[in-house]
């Protein structure tokens, strides 16, 4: 096999490994983040404001562990859930 198509080959692989990581992440992290706030939910003070609030902590080790993939995942979790939240407040008024 000629040495640019292993190369290419090489690096399909390694993205595929980084797209499986970053997926992993991110459903992991949104069922986690989903079970807590259902589980807590009476542990809530005030709208924002929660008395234990897991996720956070969870966020920083999978940036920590995963690095910038980590930090992708997360920053796409939050894009995801606020235009999320924000349709459903555009359809409630309707």
């Amino acid at each position: 096999m000629p040495r640019r198509l292993t190369t290419i080959i090489e690096a399909l692989k390694n993205d595929a490994d980084r797209l499986r990581l970053f997926l992993m992440v991110t459903v992991g992290y949104s069922v986690f983040n989903v079970a807590n706030h259902y589980l807590t939910e009476s542990l809530y003070l005030e709208t924002g404001a929660h008395l234990i609030h897991v996720p956070s902590g969870i966020r920083m080790v999978i940036v920590l562990v995963a690095g910038v993939l980590g930090a992708v995942a997360m920053s796409s979790i939050r894009s995801a859930s606020n235009l999320a939240s924000t349709a459903l407040s555009i359809l409630s008024t309707l």
